[in-house]
């Protein structure tokens, strides 16, 4: 009797291969929101490179740079209190510089109790270059 199957056979093989799919379900909708968030983070990153460099002076490219950040961070959805603009460099603010900006942004996972952490800090750095025909009023 070649091929004969037993009554309980294929309940007994989805109960065998239910906890794999689930878990590559996990998996998925995991690594989704992180490259969502990255996405999103580096899209904060650049925009505030851009309002620095576009702004009069050094002291107001750091405002510039944490007010466009928040700005575009509610709208990728990053509006958990953790976005951070954590360095603006004006070193090179001068007709032909650039303005660095280093963002910084802790996904929480806590949904997803399989993996067991409690959040991924990621960072993007962005540069901006400032025109050298621009006048600084």
């Amino acid at each position: 009797m070649i091929g004969r199957r037993e009554p309980a056979q294929g309940l007994v093989e989805l109960a065998i291969v239910t906890p794999g799919l689930l878990l590559g379900i996990m998996v998925l909708l995991g690594l989704g929101l992180l490259m969502r968030a990255d996405g999103g983070v580096a899209g904060v990153a650049a925009e505030a490179a851009r309002a620095a460099a576009s702004a009069s002076n050094p002291s107001s490219a750091a405002t510039a740079a944490k007010n466009q950040a928040v700005s575009v961070g509610d709208g990728y959805g990053l509006n958990n209190g953790s976005l951070k603009v954590a360095a603006v460099d004006t070193s090179g603010f001068q007709r032909g510089g650039e303005v660095r900006v280093l963002v910084t942004y802790v996904l929480p996972v806590d949904e997803l109790p399989v993996l067991g952490w409690h959040g991924i800090t990621l960072r993007h750095e962005a540069f901006a270059p400032i025109d050298p025909n621009r006048t600084f009023r």
